[in-house]
């Protein structure tokens, strides 16, 4: 693959050069912080900085714990922001197919029966 601005070699994976730091197309990062509605245990803040920075959840929550535990409590305050702050992962839901491929068990039928 070649860098779009500067025409030289960049890995297939990168997101930016490594010459010239232009963007390259198509290559945009995955990674969103995010409070997961799965696996949660109170607000989904310790989960959601795991799974950005791809460490182990616990690891989070002790450290979130033993922070929230030194006074004047600043930890507790930034809790409560990133709560509010960070949005909540989206559900997707791919529409039903024609041919009933895209069931999905416990979803809502848009159609009554008379």
């Amino acid at each position: 693959m070649f860098c779009s601005s500067c025409g030289k070699q960049v890995p297939a994976n990168a997101a930016f050069c490594a010459n010239c730091g232009g963007a390259q197309p198509g290559n945009a990062s995955t990674r969103r912080l995010a409070r997961p509605l799965v696996g949660r245990k109170v607000g989904g803040v310790c989960l959601g900085i795991a799974n950005y920075l791809q460490v182990d959840p616990t690891l989070v929550r002790v450290i979130t714990v033993l922070l929230a535990l030194i006074p004047p409590f600043p930890a507790v305050l930034v809790y409560l922001i990133a709560w509010f702050v960070m949005p909540a992962e989206e559900l997707y839901v791919a529409p039903p197919a024609a041919n009933g491929a895209g069931y999905v068990p416990g979803a809502q039928s848009n159609t009554t029966n008379l």
